[in-house]
């Protein structure tokens, strides 16, 4: 028999045994080996095969041996049903049941079945640690303990490692040689990144033993211990962990500020980071700044690196996108990656990868690709529930020890799973790390209340929902933001009078083409669009930020709008459903102005409300300030916020709710001169410098020709908006119907709330109804209120149904249904995702024309055939000549003898075949289009004349060729004679 088959044997009955006598040193040996992971010193009989896999094969059996004995002594499986009901344990046991399930859907049976028995013994680990050490307090101290003095060891060996290196060129070990750079240190671990998150996983905990210990010796000793490892991090040039660390370092400073100050310390520290970011970020956008030098130096020189795990993220969503119900199967990840289309960028990137199965790197991603909507799910629980624990000790914990501890252990969760957005820690270590945190975390939090209450404290604050709310909308609006380029025609006028602004210097006038002034709108969007560009350079990206922002921003105040009036469902129901329609979604990643006017007129209404609560004149210059922005940002629709004011205290009047005149007109004329001060000066300045030009352009044919003529092909029936509302909002639509009697019923009842969101949605409705030129994204202002008479709609619906069920009442309860909802519309969205992440429309001529500039210059003219103009605007500095090009019918440019004639256009109509013209020269081809150009004579005369001058010279030391020399200086002068026309020759 092979001896290594006898060794593994060995290990797996001693582990056994071990276990059986004395479970707490065997934890504590399992500690050691689970950093014993370099696959060349470690492995055996095969290469995956480690000694702390036979550990955990080990440990599985005993769990099988434990559950037997139980049932033998006490007839039931009480203990372990006991166990099942702790909400992590039954979350893990959740996400292998899927897992398991996922498998038929892998392309590698045998792999998938191999990790699944790896994750059945992480649960099995689970299972057990809870079994053993639920309530164990000091015990769970003592394991963290000597894991910190296992990874000391592991940092001096890693010092060890350098030393032999540096002094005679020796590795053994994981340490990596980077050229030009200190090597990487990963100690007895095979991935640098592992060794690196163990100690980030360690060090904050190590911080707070530095503070809660007395004795000066075991205060120097942390402190040292401290260092060492710190250092070390630092000497894995591990990324990832360093994000880990960061994110560590700042949750506990917000934690520790939160205890100390409230609201004000966030706030504080918020402004600290954003003078600290603001100047750094500019200064990077500098190329030839010191500073970016240093970070590239220091941090980007593994830039492959960077990128493929980029496109391994890319990868797991595209497997994602085949395979979104239940993944592509646990650990089946490589082979559906290998069908992907990023897949051949990435192993020509990296041709070695082609030889491993190459994992996905990345916690989430990984989960999302091989389990799908219903793993991620479940995880997004797994994690919440993880945090919890310790967030609710770290704020309410009664010692200052322990508030200490637990928060260091939240902060180190949280910078693990923040971290694990670009790298996957799938290994024992790490399950070791979150258990044993988690276990501790209870053992403290138990002291003062049922882990359900702990649940409770989040799930019946607004807080909870804001947050799950602002990372929904973060990840909708700003995924990818960049990646497409512009589209025609709005997006990309703004963006070319934006980029007008950086180059000129001019802010006042906006230029689009040539020198002609721009009237069509006010220029606030487009000054936002160009403070981005000075910042970031001209992008997409920099285009479409401020509508972002401003569409982000919107979806905030819905909620803190609704939430004020109606309380936290409505609130986070209208704030869901605002941003996962259609329309508000696919205009919010857009470089359009009317996201930027709705937030504006949002933040007017919510002032209003604040100005009528607090009787304040502060609130009705703020209102009006408010509607001055608006109106800067879309023109005479910023006046929409005083229409739904008025109508709302017509509202008022008549139902003699407001009876005091004399403080209404007041309060009306605060915010009309306060709204005239930010909106009138650009619009004087422009009428003294355009007069009549500039009132014909911008009001009478933009505002009410628009309003009463269907120009540009833009009419439509008076109830065209009902369709559109129907389209964007999809399910949303339904609720939308069913809250229509509801708020019509509460107006005539005098609920005063329930109108101001009614006469919102008519007067734009009405209004833009009414105008006879209609285009999809002119109602984006009425999409708040409605989203907020939804969320309305589904809390009256949620009442009527907990008075039957009284569970629902239960705020843990309310919780996972909501969840569950956020998860329904959000997948309902993904398989509608075509109609707001469209492909990039025009990549193909953005790309060619900035590939013409940089290979041919700017100098010569372009011409372009069948591009809109906006886009050769933006894209390509040339001058320029757009082109029906059809030369079979005489369309084709005039040709030049000494001009180069470029051409972009589309591939159907390129041909190789015009009379007198040249053979063209293709440059590039992408998409449906073509860029190639026609040779001038000029430059096949300057090369002529070459060749003619090298053949005289080589002739006239031949006294027989004299006819020929004659030949060749007749040719010399006419070619000279050409090409001088345009040229001095020598």
């Amino acid at each position: 028999m092979n001896m290594e088959i006898l060794i593994i044997g060995l290990i797996i009955i001693t582990s056994f045994i071990l276990l059986l006598k004395n479970f707490n040193l065997g934890i504590k040996v399992l500690l050691v080996l689970s950093t014993l992971l370099h696959k060349e010193v470690f492995s055996i009989y095969k290469w995956d095969y480690l000694p702390v896999r036979f550990f955990m094969l080990a440990l599985g059996i005993y769990v099988v041996f434990d559950i037997a004995k139980t049932y033998t002594q006490e007839k039931n499986f009480k203990k372990y049903l006991e166990i099942l009901k702790d909400p992590l344990i039954l979350l893990l046991s959740l996400l292998w049941f899927v897992r398991a399930v996922s498998i038929v859907f892998s392309k590698n049976l045998t792999a998938s079945l191999q990790l699944l028995a790896f994750f059945t013994t992480v649960v099995a680990l689970g299972v057990l640690l809870y079994k053993n050490y639920h309530g164990k307090e000091k015990e769970l101290v003592d394991l963290i303990r000597f894991y910190i003095k296992t990874a000391v060891v592991l940092t001096l060996f890693g010092l060890f490692q350098l030393f032999l290196y540096t002094k005679y060129e020796y590795i053994i070990g994981a340490l990596w040689n980077v050229p030009g750079h200190i090597p990487r240190i990963g100690s007895t671990f095979w991935d640098v990144n592992h060794f690196a998150s163990l100690l980030a996983c360690l060090l904050p905990v190590i911080g707070v033993f530095i503070l809660v210990q007395k004795g000066i010796k075991k205060k120097l000793g942390y402190s040292t211990a401290f260092i060492l490892m710190t250092g070390m991090l630092l000497l894995t040039s591990s990324r990832t962990s360093w994000i880990m660390a960061f994110i560590s370092f700042l949750a506990f400073v917000v934690l520790f500020l939160i205890r100390r100050f409230g609201k004000k310390g966030i706030y504080g520290l918020l402004l600290v980071i954003l003078l600290v970011l603001i100047p750094a970020v500019r200064e990077y956008s500098i190329k030839s700044s010191p500073f970016r030098a240093y970070i590239k130096e220091n941090f980007h020189y593994r830039l492959d690196s960077f990128a493929s795990h980029l496109m391994l993220i890319e990868g797991s969503y595209q497997i994602f996108e085949e395979y979104p119900i239940l993944g592509g199967g646990y650990g089946g990840f490589f082979e559906h990656f290998s069908q992907t289309d990023i897949s051949a960028t990435f192993f020509g990137r990296d041709p070695a990868a082609l030889n491993t199965r190459v994992p996905a790197h990345t916690i989430w991603g990984e989960v999302m690709a091989e389990t799908g909507i219903i793993g991620l799910s479940i995880l997004v629980l797994f994690v919440f529930v993880l945090l919890g624990v310790p967030l609710y000790g770290a704020l309410k914990a009664e010692e200052e020890k322990e508030r200490l501890m637990l928060s260091a252990i939240f902060s180190t969760l949280l910078g693990v799973f923040i971290a694990g957005i670009f790298y996957s820690y799938n290994a024992e270590y790490y399950w070791l790390i979150l258990f044993i945190y988690y276990l501790y975390s209870v053992s403290v939090v138990r002291k003062s209340c049922a882990l359900p209450q702990v649940f409770e404290h989040f799930t019946e604050s607004s807080k909870l929902y804001l947050f799950l709310l602002v990372v929904i909308s973060l990840v909708l609006i700003f995924a990818r933001l960049g990646v497409n380029h512009l589209i025609p025609w709005d997006e990309a006028i703004y963006a070319k009078i934006a980029k007008n602004m950086v180059v000129k210097d001019e802010f006042i006038n906006m230029y689009w083409k040539s020198s002609a002034i721009w009237f069509e709108k006010p220029p606030l969007m487009m000054w936002s669009m160009a403070f981005f560009m000075k910042l970031i350079g001209f992008s997409s990206l920099a285009t479409r930020l401020p509508s972002a922002i401003f569409g982000f921003g919107t979806v905030i105040l819905t909620y803190l709008l609704s939430k004020k009036l109606f309380g936290k469902i409505v609130a986070y129901f209208s704030a869901f459903s605002l941003v996962t329609g259609v329309h508000y979604l696919y205009y919010s990643r857009a470089a359009m102005i009317d996201v930027a006017a709705t937030f504006f007129i949002t933040l007017s209404v919510y002032l209003f409300l604040l100005a009528k609560e607090k009787h304040k004149t502060l609130f009705y210059l703020l209102t009006g300030l408010s509607t001055g922005l608006a109106i800067m940002a879309k023109g005479a629709i910023g006046f929409l916020p005083f229409v739904i004011m008025v109508g709302y205290d017509l509202y008022l009047i008549f139902f003699k709710i407001e009876k005091d005149w004399k403080k209404l007109f007041l309060s009306y004329a605060y915010m009309v001169l306060s709204a005239l001060t930010v909106a009138l000066p650009w619009h004087l300045i422009m009428y003294n410098r355009y007069g009549k030009a500039f009132i014909d352009n911008y009001l009478i044919y933009h505002v009410f020709n628009r309003a009463t003529q269907a120009i540009e092909d833009k009419g439509q029936p008076f109830f065209w908006y009902v369709m559109v509302m129907r389209v964007s909002m999809r399910i949303w639509f339904l609720a939308f119907i069913g809250s229509l009697p509801i708020f019509v019923i509460k107006t005539l009842r005098k609920q005063k709330a329930y109108t101001l969101f009614l006469a919102w949605f008519l007067v734009v409705f009405l209004l833009f109804s009414w105008s006879n030129s209609k285009i999809v994204w002119y109602i984006i202002p009425l999409y708040p209120a409605v989203a907020i008479m939804v969320g309305v709609f589904i809390d009256e619906v949620y009442k009527a149904i907990s008075q039957r069920f009284e569970k629902l009442k239960n705020p843990n309860v309310l919780f996972l249904c909501i969840f569950m909802s956020t998860v329904f519309y959000l997948s309902y969205l993904f398989f509608n995702k075509d109609m707001v992440y469209t492909a990039d429309l025009t990549g193909a001529e953005a790309k060619l024309m900035q590939f013409k500039d940089r290979k041919l210059g700017i100098e010569s003219t372009f011409y372009i055939d069948r591009v809109p103009l906006p886009l050769v605007l933006y894209y390509t500095d040339s001058p320029y000549k757009i082109i029906d090009f059809e030369p079979s019918k005489g369309r084709a440019p005039v040709r030049t003898y000494d001009k180069r004639i470029v051409i972009l256009g589309k591939k159907g109509r390129f041909t190789e075949n015009i009379p007198q013209y040249k053979e063209p020269i293709i440059l590039d081809e992408k998409g449906d289009y073509i860029l190639w150009f026609y040779e001038s004579d000029l430059n096949e005369d300057k090369e002529e004349l070459k060749k003619v001058r090298e053949n005289l010279s080589k002739f006239k030391k031949d006294p027989t060729a004299f006819a020929e020399v004659n030949r060749l200086k007749i040719l010399e002068m006419e070619l000279i004679s050409r090409i001088s026309v345009f040229e001095e020759v020598e």
